[in-house]
């Protein structure tokens, strides 16, 4: 159990976090530095290594991961996360509640001061002849603001190690988001990719 200021994140992928709901951690840092969010944490593993997390966070009022509307500074967010091994890897579903406020956006999205908004998020990651991963996310907010009111986040990759020299570490990424105002229409899209290359020298 962690209480305070803490950094809380998951998920497989590298680059393209589709599950990077509290954490703004660049890639290309290599100590993962964020500014945390405040709250508290609770982890228990069993013994098959499945694990359970479960988070309430409070004061976080400032936009978080991939979010560009702030939290509504009077309620608490809460949610959790189930993570158990399966054949050649691991898989995992998370949810996360929260009441959003998007009164100082200056009319780019319709004004309330509660939004009540849930996401629900799935991820895998399984070692074969390399290594695959997948993480997808459906934002639903309850509240019509356009095509805001639904987002699908949604990111595959891979990896693998070249046996050139020391090893040539190789990782591709696609990440595809979808903003509608109905769930899972896909007209308004928006993709990226990204590709590192490591290689160490001594």
């Amino acid at each position: 159990v962690r209480l305070g200021l803490q950094k809380i994140n998951f998920g497989p992928a590298i680059m393209m976090r589709a599950l990077r709901w509290f954490d703004q951690v660049d890639p290309r840092d290599p100590l993962r530095l964020t500014e945390g969010v405040w709250g508290a944490l609770g982890r228990y593993y069993f013994l098959n290594n499945a694990n359970i997390w479960l988070w309430s966070l409070y004061g976080n009022k400032n936009p978080k991961g991939l979010e560009f509307i702030k939290t509504n500074a009077n309620y608490p967010e809460f949610g959790g996360r189930f993570q158990t091994p399966v054949p050649k890897g691991e898989a995992a579903i998370s949810y996360n509640h929260r009441v959003a406020d998007s009164r100082d956006l200056d009319g780019m999205v319709p004004v309330f001061n509660e939004i009540p908004e849930n996401k629900i998020g799935i991820d895998a990651k399984l070692d074969m002849l390399v290594g695959v991963w997948f993480e997808g996310v459906w934002v639903n907010k309850s509240k019509n603001i356009g095509n805001y009111t639904n987002q699908e986040v949604m990111t595959a990759g891979t990896d693998y190690t070249f046996g050139i020299g020391s090893g040539l570490y190789v990782v591709l990424e696609h990440m595809l988001i979808a903003n509608d105002e109905k769930a899972f229409k896909f007209s308004n899209t928006s993709n990226f990719s990204g590709l590192s290359v490591r290689y160490p020298v001594g």
